[in-house]
């Protein structure tokens, strides 16, 4: 058997890569839908985009939304 050797887009265990629209959510407290939303309202920043369209958050976008949730 091959191993595989693509990895996951990252987890908030390795922050220096991103958090996941799903990951970035539950360390904020709010849904994925709602990250969603305030990045097209401008209320975060816009993320950035792997290779094949993903969205990747990185740790400012977590403070931006802890500032604003809190």
């Amino acid at each position: 058997m091959v191993p595989l050797t693509a990895e996951p887009v990252a987890k908030p265990s390795n922050v220096g890569r991103g958090f996941r629209p799903v990951d970035l959510a539950r360390a904020a407290g709010l849904s994925a839908q709602t990250v969603r939303n305030y990045e097209a309202q401008g209320v975060i920043a816009a993320s950035r985009r792997t290779p094949s369209g993903y969205r990747v958050y990185d740790q400012g976008h977590l403070d931006q939304l802890l500032a604003f949730t809190t």
